[in-house]
């Protein structure tokens, strides 16, 4: 596995996951979508089993964060 993908908490929609797991796709890198609003917990779990190369955050600076 290359790379995992997610949306931060909070998130309403996952088009900028898809966008990006759709481009790296098309240059051949083999990626797992793991979905809008995860927990960090998760993250460190999944990152853990899967041990990628890279993590890919997607965030929209649309919502406000506290």
């Amino acid at each position: 596995m290359d790379d995992v993908l997610l949306d931060d908490a909070g998130a309403r929609h996952g088009i900028g996951l898809l966008m990006t797991a759709a481009i790296l796709a098309n240059e051949s890198v083999a990626s797992i979508n793991l979905g809008i609003e995860m927990p960090m917990d998760q993250l460190v779990r999944a990152t853990e089993n899967f041990n990628p190369s890279v993590v890919g955050l997607t965030f929209s600076a649309a919502y406000p964060y506290a």
